[in-house]
């Protein structure tokens, strides 16, 4: 919604069905939260067996237990706070320039991860 049509969007914990996408944002009160995810990888037939599923959620950015009551998404023009994180979305050419901006201004280049659901690598 914030990129399809420029809303400010909250999300907390009710607003979610997704359940890993609420143990990777810390709405839940699971202690290992990549075996929580694992466990939900594997019950879902996403992962081979619970092992393989709690190696991805262990890739997967997790935030803290209870480390926030929601989250706050704005396209980057409009949104009237300091964002902690920005996503960029562009078809390949765009992406492209954007990685040669940055190798020019910074140096070095960028890398990606997918998975095919949960693609955000925890760094």
């Amino acid at each position: 919604m914030a990129r399809l049509y420029g809303w400010t969007v909250g999300l907390a914990k009710e607003d979610l069905i997704c359940v890993p996408a609420g143990i990777a944002f810390g709405f839940t009160n699971a202690d290992d939260t990549a075996a929580a995810i694992g466990k939900l990888f594997c019950g879902g037939a996403y992962s081979r067996t619970e092992e393989t599923g709690t190696r991805e959620g262990m890739s997967i950015c997790r935030l803290g237990k209870e480390q926030y009551a929601a989250l706050l998404i704005a396209p980057l023009a409009r949104a009237s706070f300091d964002p902690d994180i920005v996503v960029l979305y562009g078809n390949p050419a765009q992406i492209m320039r954007f990685v040669q901006a940055w190798s020019y201004q910074e140096g070095n280049g960028l890398s990606a991860t997918s998975a095919g659901r949960s693609n955000a690598p925890n760094t």
